[in-house]
Formats: C-alpha cells, sequence, structure tokens
C-alpha cells in the first residue's frame, strides 16, 4: 500500500507541475500504523512558492486523491507546502527554539505551539517518512533539524531526549516499514 500511496503522490506532482524539489509522507501512514479514519500526511518542499489559486487547486487535488486512495483526509491541511526557504527560516527560528525548551519539561506542548507551521516543519523532517522524491536539499534540511533539536536540548539525558521527541510528536517506530526510510533516502 505505501508503494501505491508514493506513486499517486508522484503522479500527483508530476501533473501539476508544481516544481517540487522534494515530497514525502510521514505520520501513520509512514509508520505502518494507518487505521480507518487516517489522513496521508504529506509534505511538499517547493523550489519557489506557488500562487494561491495553484497552492488552493493542489491541496483540493490532494484531498480528492486520499478519498480516492481509502485515506480520510484532513480537509484544512491535507498537504504540507512550503519553499526551501520557508523551511530553513522555520528552523532557526525562536519558535521551533521554545517549542524543544518547552519539550523538556512539559507533558505536552501549548495548542498554538504544537498546531505551528514550524513545530509541523520539525516534526515532519524528523518523524519515519516515505520518501516519494529524493533530494539533496532534503537531506540539508533533514540534517538541520536534527542539529537543531540537538542544539536547543544540549547535553541532556538520552531519557530527556526521547521525552522530548515524544512531546514533538517525532515518531520514531521499532522498525522502518518496507519503502520507508527514517530521515533518509527513499
Amino acid at each position: 500500500m505505501s508503494a501505491d500511496v508514493a506513486a499517486a503522490i508522484d503522479l500527483l506532482l508530476t501533473e501539476r507541475s508544481c516544481e517540487a524539489v522534494a515530497a514525502f509522507v510521514y505520520g501513520s501512514v509512514a509508520a505502518g500504523r494507518a487505521g480507518p479514519t487516517s489522513d496521508v500526511d504529506t509534505f511538499v518542499l517547493l523550489a519557489r512558492p506557488l500562487s494561491d489559486g495553484a497552492a488552493r487547486e493542489l491541496r483540493t487535488s490532494f484531498v480528492d486523491l486520499q478519498r480516492r486512495l481509502g485515506y480520510v483526509p484532513d480537509t484544512d491541511y491535507p498537504v504540507e507546502l512550503f519553499t526551501v526557504e520557508q523551511v530553513h527560516t522555520a528552523l532557526t527560528g525562536a519558535e521551533v527554539e521554545r517549542a524543544v525548551k518547552q519539550s523538556r519539561s512539559a507533558e505536552e506542548l501549548g495548542t498554538g505551539l504544537a498546531e505551528s507551521d514550524e513545530v509541523e516543519i520539525l516534526r515532519a523532517l524528523l518523524s519515519v517518512r516515505l520518501t516519494v522524491r529524493h533530494s539533496p536539499r532534503l537531506d540539508e534540511l533533514t540534517a538541520l533539524a536534527g542539529q537543531v533539536l540537538t542544539r536547543h536540548l544540549g547535553t541532556a539525558s538520552p531519557q530527556l531526549h526521547e521525552r522530548a521527541r515524544r512531546v514533538l510528536g517525532i515518531r520514531q517506530p521499532h522498525s522502518t516499514p518496507a519503502g520507508g526510510t527514517h530521515n533518509g533516502h527513499g
């Protein structure tokens, strides 16, 4: 099923000609834990921003695609669309630093912080993934996300690092699903 999802997303991106630098699926589908009400968490890294109309059309296409594949799309956020520059800015910004530091001592992040684009970017890049389109830029941004997490956690114990990942919602399965990768090439 994972290969079908990746192939369908790749075809959609090709048909839409949206200059996707890279794309991957994360969340329950990538971790092999999708249930009857799961959506397909998809992250598309763009070379440049899409027009509002093109972004709206692409989101609608992702809603339709998820339904065709038998998933229940999040109609508000059927796909995460970010440029390379937006991802870099988010990872090096104060919001991610605040979230990581809060994850050291809190059982959960505040709702606004947990649902911020910045935290979603960090979560997506560091969680298990099913790569749809690979690129060296994706590898660079994934490495940066790992460095940011490590820098803000400092010399904390492995238990604290694990707790922070859990609080941040970073999924790391015990084994990688077929066709998936953890923070690497597809």
